[in-house]
């Protein structure tokens, strides 16, 4: 079985916190790698019969902001653990000191629709 902790975990600290890092084409590159990188494990999670669930809820104790937020809006997709991702979600967009992260924990409290199976 894959190590879908380690690689969730690795995709998301490739992300940026600041819409500044994105003017940056390096940096810009990086991120979408790490973005659609992370996208696709989320599928693979998905598709597993338990969603991922024991392996997300790791995910949602993170230390890392980027690792918790995509976690959290992974699981609205999912509808696992809703809500201690909801909280998560909230907790980011009340407190961290990132506006990327602040503003994706917003769109994601305001507009995350479930997948379809």
């Amino acid at each position: 079985m894959k190590d879908y902790y380690k690689k969730f975990v690795s995709c998301c600290l490739r992300e940026c916190t600041d819409f500044n890092e994105l003017t940056d084409i390096i940096k810009r590159v990086r991120h979408n790698r790490a973005v659609a990188a992370n996208h696709k494990l989320q599928l693979e999670l998905f598709k597993l019969e338990d969603k991922g669930g024991p392996v997300v809820l790791q995910l949602l104790e993170h230390k890392d902001d980027r690792v918790r937020l995509s976690a959290a809006v992974y699981c609205l997709y999912a509808q696992i653990h809703v809500p201690l991702a909801k909280e998560i979600l909230s907790e980011i967009e009340k407190y961290t000191q990132h506006p990327m992260l602040v503003f994706n924990a917003t769109i994601a409290l305001n507009d995350c629709k479930p997948w379809k199976t």
